[in-house]
């Protein structure tokens, strides 16, 4: 089940082990997984911004603050693989604000 959803979790659990002190790559790297694998028959762009915002938020407790409608097309160009993880990482830190509670 190697291109399975279970799969995803895997390496996003290993990758996040690997990289606790940069969750804006963490989530960088959510979006790549759940952008170009195509877990599902419609909205995997919704769901790989949603997973890419619960992991910035959960280990930075910021959000991406880009509104999803002007975010598709890039993420988009993600699921192409037309941004490389480090574009992606920098797009999410030009993109993102700390939440104030």
């Amino acid at each position: 089940m190697k291109g399975g959803l279970a799969y995803t979790i895997h390496q996003i659990i290993n990758f996040k082990e690997k990289n606790k002190d940069s969750p804006e790559r963490i989530a960088a790297f959510v979006y790549l997984e759940f952008a170009t694998k195509h877990h599902f028959m419609d909205g995997n762009k919704r769901a790989a911004h949603f997973a890419a915002q619960t992991f910035l938020f959960l280990y930075s407790h910021k959000r991406i603050s880009i509104e999803y409608e002007k975010a598709v097309p890039y993420i988009i160009e993600i699921a192409a693989n037309k941004h490389p993880l480090k574009e992606i990482e920098q797009w999410i830190k030009e993109n993102s604000e700390i939440i104030k509670i």
